[in-house]
């Protein structure tokens, strides 16, 4: 009888453990390529990127949600994109955690949907925005922190497209927001590298050793990156020229030589 009683026990253990793994809300991270980079791989299914992530973070349940949008580089595309994307989030359960990973112009296109759920939905939180190569233009992109918990701005002074047009490469000073440069296997990135498949398989565990609002990552393929205090920031930050390209609506990956402004 107590055999049977335990067995009984057990299953009924077992299942309301199982019954409460399957209601408690998964993770969602979304993740937005950026302009002239609808048609590339590495950010949609079965692209490098996205696998990376997504074997990361599928030991805790989450999803990886790929958002395409039509890439031009239009403030009109891209505040329509907004609209979609805003609309997008807010099909989620509010009780679930919205991470978005977004690269150079779909940084701008988050912080859009963002200040539209400031306005719309106010009580709406994303966990974390992983800005990756964003071009940083706050009088018309400011992130709402508000609705953001937390901003991981991950850029490279080697990145040549970034701070084009007067655009920056870091944001100011707010609650929530981290300014990282980083190195990824000894290097300093390029625009198309800092979105790197070893970047995005240790995205998740960001939070657990950022420890200061800016700073220096070092990304490697094989063990977990390492935060350090950055001596160089400030000075390279200071000594940062924009890019002047020869024609303004050329597709920058496919320049091959670049002009400082002096």
């Amino acid at each position: 009888m107590r055999k049977i009683l335990l067995r009984i026990l057990l299953f009924a253990i077992s299942f309301f453990t199982a019954t409460f793994a399957m209601q408690a809300p998964y993770e969602i991270w979304v993740l937005i390529h950026g302009t002239w980079a609808h048609d590339e791989l590495w950010w949609n299914f079965g692209g490098d990127f996205f696998c990376a992530l997504q074997k990361a973070v599928a030991p805790s349940g989450a999803k990886v949600l790929p958002f395409q949008w039509d890439g031009k580089n239009t403030e009109k595309s891209r505040k329509a994109t907004a609209f979609a994307l805003a609309n997008l989030l807010s099909c989620f359960d509010k009780q679930r955690p919205i991470n978005i990973v977004a690269h150079s112009h779909g940084v701008n296109i988050a912080l859009t949907a963002c200040q539209l759920w400031a306005q719309q939905q106010p009580l709406r939180k994303i966990k974390a925005l992983y800005a990756l190569g964003a071009p940083v233009c706050e009088t018309q992109y400011r992130p709402n922190m508000d609705i953001i918990e937390n901003l991981y701005n991950l850029f490279s002074f080697n990145d040549t497209v970034q701070n084009i047009f007067d655009y920056k490469r870091v944001f100011e000073h707010q609650p929530g927001i981290m300014n990282m440069r980083v190195l990824v296997n000894g290097r300093e990135p390029t625009h198309t590298d800092i979105h790197s498949a070893t970047i995005a398989a240790w995205l998740p565990v960001l939070e657990h050793v950022l420890c200061c609002d800016q700073g220096l990552i070092k990304f490697y393929s094989k063990k977990m990156p390492e935060v350090v205090f950055d001596s160089e920031f400030e000075k390279l930050l200071a000594a940062d020229k924009p890019i002047n390209f020869p024609a303004l609506f050329i597709d920058p990956r496919t320049m091959v030589k670049f002009y400082k402004i002096k």
